[in-house]
């Protein structure tokens, strides 16, 4: 099962982990502040801290603040809302690495644009607008279209689609430049980066993972059945991935 990506992982010189957080340690839920976190977790991934001498982070769509409800964030490296933020091991608080103020022209348009759409609802991440259209699947396919035209002719602006929901970020910053940005802190030098995560904007982390040397782990299926382009492995559930996670700290 999960064994030959173990493999994969002991086979490079100096691994370092970058896990997404919903849908790679958690279960996605149907609303975001729904998960539940598996009491487990903290002492897997500081047994992780231990194996791999600090080499784990944890890079995410969520925002610093909304991760810290969950997880003990000064517990190692976070590049959280898609590495518009970060914050190195030991720091309760993250810096912001963009403005947000290039979306507020938007935030309006697309408060109105759901408006009457039964389950459909926007969270909003200063520097990305999300939609999640979960409870509403059908609601799915015209509102991409609608906002990919809203975002067109502004290149600073990018548009994303996940499980239930879309995405209207600045484009300057995503899980991509966010490894590159672990790849510069202490003892991650010349360290190879495991990318794994579950959804399309992870696909960014998992090529620079691979161009540095690293590779990237697809867990479960991506949006509508996809397998991401970058990944060179996969597991296929979140059980799965706690599964290697312990056998990687032993």
């Amino acid at each position: 099962m999960s064994e030959h990506i173990l493999r994969a992982i002991l086979s490079l010189s100096k691994p370092a982990l970058c896990l997404d957080f919903d849908g790679t340690l958690v279960e996605i839920a149907p609303r975001p502040d729904e998960i539940l976190v598996d009491e487990k977790l903290p002492d897997l991934l500081q047994a992780l801290q231990a194996q791999l001498d600090g080499r784990v982070a944890i890079v995410t769509g969520r925002t610093h603040a909304d991760l810290t409800r969950y997880i003990d964030v000064t517990a190692f490296p976070v590049a959280s809302s898609h590495g518009a933020e970060f914050s190195p091991a030991g720091s309760k608080k993250a810096d912001a690495l963009i403005a947000s103020d290039g979306l507020v022209p938007l935030r309006p348009v697309i408060t109105e644009r759901i408006r009457g759409l039964p389950g459909v609802y926007v969270e909003d991440k200063g520097t990305a607008i999300a939609v999640h259209t979960r409870p509403n699947p059908d609601a799915h396919p015209d509102l991409l279209d609608h906002l990919a035209g809203e975002v067109r002719g502004h290149p600073e602006i990018h548009i994303s689609e996940g499980k239930g929901i879309i995405e209207v970020r600045l484009a300057a910053e995503n899980k991509g430049t966010a490894l590159i940005r672990l790849m510069q802190l202490e003892g991650w030098e010349d360290a190879q980066p495991v990318m794994i995560g579950d959804d399309t904007t992870d696909n960014d982390g998992m090529a620079v993972a691979k161009r540095l040397g690293g590779f990237g782990i697809q867990v479960g299926q991506g949006p509508n059945g996809t397998k991401m382009s970058h990944a060179a492995l996969r597991l296929a559930s979140v059980t799965a991935t706690h599964r290697l996670l312990q056998m990687l700290s032993w």
